[in-house]
């Protein structure tokens, strides 16, 4: 089905928004958020076997985490960002809105979904971070004042089988996207920094985990070693209305498995009753 595509962006604020609308009405809404490290087009993994776009309106909301800020990156204005790429995208209040996100993008969709600034029927989400618990396995980012370091590290940390980075399209995707930050490193440097040491002033207690209202799908490695299994396990007892897909990767599921990761967004995107709560939630 061809979706109409255009560019969604606000005067002083660097947020975008691809916008993929179908010609046909009552479709589900995707929005995709993306994590720290990576644009969204990395959800371009995605695609095969089903694009979101031939099902549902699909949404790309990327941060420009390269590009200047007036003033040090903070969590709060990405949430002011996102807030108004969804009100002008699918709306806040869309029958069928579903926020697909990973590791920071899973962060941002269960803070709007907790404190009501949106309003999702789905959260689809890979290894999200957030909590206290998630916070306290991490520091990478904080380590280190090299950029080079910080992906080269980074990258290094996310797959769990060092031969998928030497996949040609995840080569190719990784070399683009260090094309477009290099000319900009310093202030890509400065903002990721600067909002990982903010991250404290959006960290989700376990209560604020208890109030969110979508049903959810968290899709986890068994391999990762950014947010650990246990952080899903922990996360999975607290949430209302959730399933676990485990999957045999590291921390990028969505780039690893892709295939796999492209199935259950759209079995769980389509699906017309609720999940059931699982009880056994332990990694094998």
């Amino acid at each position: 089905m061809a979706c109409n595509a255009e560019n969604l962006h606000f005067p002083g604020s660097t947020t975008t928004m691809r916008c993929f609308r179908g010609a046909q009405a009552g479709r589900p809404a995707i929005v995709f958020l993306h994590g720290l490290l990576g644009d969204g087009h990395q959800w371009d993994r995605l695609d095969i076997p089903c694009r979101p776009r031939d099902y549902a309106d699909a949404y790309y909301i990327d941060y420009h985490f390269e590009q200047r800020r007036a003033c040090p990156l903070s969590f709060r204005e990405l949430v002011g960002d996102t807030v108004r790429m969804l009100s002008a995208g699918p709306g806040l209040d869309h029958p069928h809105l579903a926020l697909v996100g990973s590791s920071f993008g899973g962060h941002m969709a269960l803070y709007l979904d907790a404190f009501r600034l949106a309003h999702p029927q789905q959260l689809i989400l890979f290894a999200p971070g957030g909590t206290r618990e998630a916070a306290s396995q991490r520091g990478l980012l904080k380590s280190h004042r090299n950029i080079d370091k910080i992906i080269d590290v980074s990258f290094e940390r996310i797959f769990s089988d060092p031969s998928v980075a030497r996949d040609p399209g995840i080569q190719e995707m990784i070399r683009e996207y260090r094309r477009k930050i290099d000319p900009l490193r310093r202030d890509f440097a400065r903002n990721v920094i600067s909002l990982s040491r903010a991250m404290k002033e959006s960290v989700l207690s376990l209560d604020d985990l208890a109030r969110v209202r979508a049903e959810t799908l968290l899709v986890w490695g068994r391999n990762d070693i950014v947010t650990p299994p246990e952080i899903c396990n922990l996360m999975a007892q607290r949430l209302r209305d959730v399933r676990v897909a485990w999957t045999d990767s590291g921390h990028a599921a969505h780039v690893e498995c892709a295939e796999e990761s492209s199935r259950l967004v759209r079995e769980f995107c389509l699906s017309t009753g609720r999940y059931a709560r699982e009880t056994a939630l332990t990694a094998v």
